[in-house]
Parts: C-alpha cells; structure tokens; sequence
C-alpha cells in the first residue's frame, strides 16, 4: 500500500522566525514522511485565576500544537513501494535531528506530494490551512511494534506531537 499523504518537518540552527528563511538556511535539513492524519491540538495555555472579590478569570491564550499519526515505520519497506523510504533508519535520523538541530517547523510537503484535504482546503478549513508553516517544539514521539500490521507486516507504529514554539 503506498501512502498517500505527506507532511514536511524542517530542522534548522536559524533563529528566522520566517519560515522561508528558516528553511533556506544552509544548516536546514527537511525530512517528507507519510501520515495518516496531522490532527490540530490546540489548548488554553497560562493559569486560571480567582481574585480576592470572588471574579474567576479563565487562562484565555491558546497554544497551538499538533498530533501527527505516521505510516508505519518498517525495516524493510518504502512508503510509495521504493523510492521514498520510511524506514526504522529514517525514524532514528528524525530522532537525531530532533535532538541536535535548534529549531523546527512544521510545513507543508513539496508538490508533487499532498497533505491531507482539509490542510490544503482554504475556504472549507480556513482556520487550520493558517496554522501551517509553524515554528515548533517536539511533545513527544510514541513508538510501539505492531507485529501484526495488515499494511506492511511487522511495523513501528508512531505518532508525533508538537507544540507552537511561540504563542
């Protein structure tokens, strides 16, 4: 089964709060994976308060954030059939750049590959096709084997979260 969905990740050392600058600089590495979903997360971000008079204030700033449910990572196989891999190799390089590069974004993939419909979608989905390109910052990245994948055989299964990095 080839995947049909895509999302870019763009790990950088520039500080550009501009995307295209970020993802031009000469420290930038983009990694395109297959997904099934990028879902929007967004929550209230700060604290709640009670003042003296009894007057609740609810936490009203909202940090955007993401969940991205992957194409299974397998040891053997490539996302299209062969000439894109998505492979445990793959996610351990994901892992690394995670680690050791400063900054990240979220973005759009390179045509000829799509994101699903409604990121694209800008009259019917125009509040979450603005949220994209985001600087942000990894949750956190679940892996769990499933041995019993009908797509790919024996797979990792993973879904990686991500917060804005700025409010």
């Amino acid at each position: 089964m080839a995947c049909k969905f895509f999302v870019k990740l763009v790990f950088t050392d520039s500080a550009s709060t501009t995307y295209a600058t970020a993802a031009a600089d000469g420290s930038a590495v983009a990694v395109e994976i297959g997904v099934f979903s990028i879902e929007p997360k967004p929550e209230f971000s700060g604290e709640d308060r009670e003042y003296l008079g009894g007057v609740f204030e609810a936490a009203n700033v909202i940090r955007n954030g993401f969940e991205i449910e992957c194409f299974p990572f397998s040891s053997y196989q490539a996302v299209n059939g062969d000439s894109i891999p998505q492979n445990s190799n793959t996610l351990l390089y994901i892992q690394q750049l995670f680690a050791s590069k400063k900054y990240k974004w979220i973005a759009l993939p390179t045509a000829p590959k799509i994101a699903p419909p409604r990121w694209t979608d800008a009259s019917g989905f125009n509040y979450v096709t603005a949220l994209l390109p985001m600087r942000v910052e990894k949750v956190g990245i679940d892996i769990s084997l499933n041995k019993e994948n009908d797509l790919i055989g024996s797979a990792e299964e993973v879904t990686i979260s991500l917060k804005a990095r700025e409010i």
